[in-house]
């Protein structure tokens, strides 16, 4: 277990998917790499600065854009980072629609 690991709140599921985020007014690709009811883990091409905010929006999330602030952001082969997340407090609906993706209840 990592030091990563042992801070977290709650479980991550690995995943392997593609999705978009909205950052600086950009639309951004990037493949999820776990998911958790606290935050998540993904690669991109663009490097986003500690403590930004995005936006995520799930497949099956009724087009609600989740809030999330990036932990950490490291730069990987290839020209990628690996993005470390949190989702920010908000809506109790953001936090049933990400049990819901998590479970497959889309």
């Amino acid at each position: 277990m990592t030091n990563h690991d042992e801070k977290r709140k709650s479980p991550r599921i690995q995943l392997k998917l593609t999705f978009s985020i909205s950052y600086e007014n950009t639309m951004i690709t990037g493949e999820l790499l776990d998911l958790s009811t606290g935050g998540i883990c993904f690669t991109s091409k663009v490097e986003l600065s500690q403590d930004s905010n995005f936006f995520l929006t799930l497949p099956g999330n009724d087009e609600k854009e989740i809030e999330t602030r990036v932990v950490r952001c490291e730069q990987l082969p290839y020209a990628s980072y690996r993005v470390a997340a949190n989702f920010v407090e908000g809506e109790p609906s953001h936090l049933e629609s990400i049990v819901k993706f998590i479970k497959g209840d889309l």
